[in-house]
């Protein structure tokens, strides 16, 4: 239960608990009216047979009726009435067939006092009544017992129908609290929801979108202002981290430059020190890191303009296919159909590179370029024959610097940023970038991206509303 009531949503919580204490309240009060009510409706009964059984007692102590005239003086009112000769116990007169027949009490108690019993439960029943015994001695000494007996059938038919009636009313008055607490509860939310939905939306620490905060001015409110507060800080921080990431990359370009320059100029390369040839590979793989995080920091700012322009998307695999057969012994093949797309043809050729250059660094053989269009969307396989990537890593890939151990983890001249930067700039795009299972045993990463509209329609490029 307790698992189940912490999966549960805060509003439905809240208005579960406000119905089990209502229905609890409800319930408490229920029963002490009805125990309250059977009370008052017995009391009657029991006060109206006393009186009764006073009347009959006074008229009889008279002596100047007989016992039969005296019960008939006096009304039943659906009450069983008897008189009893106390020296003998025979039965002197009845109200009907069993008061005249059949003794009604055994109790003799003294002249002008009275036993008086109630018969039945706390709540008032069918089978409950009243029994009153009084005796009455005439002036010429004989002593006689009147008897008093009042079913509760009259009562017990009013406490019942006050108790389905206050049942009914307080079901339907419980409905009622009830909807009207969910709309309360659902109003007091609504301002969280609207944060759940902002937060949702924002999709980055650069953005600039922010909570709405509400005009309430109650702890929901701040609540919302704290967040644009911590939303503002991790946009300083980021915009920090990138300018610093920039400025760091725009520095090392030039002494790399100057690096690469010297070594270029050096002897010719039969007279090349081993060590020279090791620094040249090193420089070059720097610049290649320097620049991928150049790219990196410039994709993620949240202001990067994008060139929107038509892109043939199958003139930029061809030209893939064809790099990568001139610049690696691997067996490259492709099935490429015509594909247009709406985009920067400079950033979507270096994600195509960048995903290209994945696949060759870790094929064992083969590498293939897929382009078709699917539903609208121009969609880009390309499919290696490597180790592949465990499910639970497929995400990690897209990460900076990611690693993975032990299969992709080999130092084969990547920086760990290429295929961050193919999401990142693709996302720019409105488009996906995921990576699956090759049929060939190795990874399979998918670029989709919207299929640009007729050139009759009104086109919008990335970035644009």
């Amino acid at each position: 239960m307790t698992g189940r009531w912490a999966r549960w949503s805060l509003r439905r919580r809240l208005s579960t608990s406000f119905a089990a204490a209502l229905v609890t309240v409800l319930l408490i009060g229920v029963a002490v009216f009805m125990v309250a009510l059977s009370s008052l409706l017995s009391g009657g009964a029991r006060t109206s047979a006393r009186a009764q059984a006073e009347q009959l007692a006074s008229i009889v102590a008279t002596g100047g009726l007989s016992p039969p005239a005296a019960l008939e003086s006096v009304p039943a009112d659906g009450a069983r009435l008897q008189v009893i000769d106390a020296a003998t116990g025979a039965v002197l007169a009845g109200s009907d067939v069993i008061a005249r027949h059949q003794v009604l009490s055994n109790s003799r108690p003294p002249p002008g006092h009275e036993v008086v019993v109630a018969r039945g439960g706390v709540l008032l029943g069918d089978d409950s009544s009243t029994l009153v015994t009084r005796s009455a001695r005439t002036p010429d000494g004989r002593l006689y017992v009147v008897v008093v007996s009042r079913p509760h059938a009259v009562e017990a038919r009013t406490f019942t129908s006050a108790t389905v009636l206050l049942v009914i009313g307080a079901a339907i008055w419980v409905l009622l609290v009830l909807v009207m607490v969910d709309r309360i509860v659902r109003r007091t939310l609504r301002p969280v929801m609207q944060i759940h939905q902002d937060v949702s939306r924002i999709s980055s620490a650069g953005s600039t979108e922010r909570v709405t905060v509400p005009p309430s001015g109650d702890e929901i409110a701040a609540l919302a202002q704290t967040m644009n507060d911590m939303l503002d800080r991790l946009t300083r921080a980021d915009t920090a981290g990138r300018q610093l990431i920039s400025d760091a990359s725009h520095e090392l370009r030039s002494p790399l430059a100057t690096i690469r320059a010297t070594l270029e100029t050096a002897p010719a390369a039969e007279q090349a020190t081993p060590s020279s040839r090791v620094l040249y590979q090193e420089v070059l793989r720097m610049q290649h890191l320097v620049e991928n995080m150049l790219t990196l920091a410039k994709a993620a700012d949240p202001g990067l303009q994008l060139v929107a322009e038509d892109v043939d998307l199958d003139d930029l695999v061809d030209l893939e296919l064809r790099r990568l057969r001139q610049s690696t012994p691997l067996v490259v093949s492709g099935s490429v159909r015509a594909a247009r797309v709406r985009g920067d043809p400079a950033r979507l050729g270096q994600v195509l590179r960048n995903l290209t250059d994945n696949a060759a660094r870790y094929a064992a053989s083969q590498v293939s370029i897929d382009l078709r269009s699917e539903d609208g969307r121009a969609v880009i396989t390309v499919d290696d024959d490597g180790p592949g990537i465990p499910v639970q890593d497929r995400e990690a890939v897209f990460e900076r610097f990611s690693r993975l151990q032990p299969s992709r983890d080999r130092d084969a001249g990547g920086s760990g940023l290429g295929l961050a930067i193919a999401r990142t700039l693709v996302g720019k795009h409105g488009g996906t970038v995921i990576v699956g299972e090759s049929p060939r045993g190795g990874a399979r990463f998918v670029m989709s991206l919207a299929l640009a509209p007729p050139d009759d329609s009104p086109a919008q490029g990335p970035g644009s509303d």
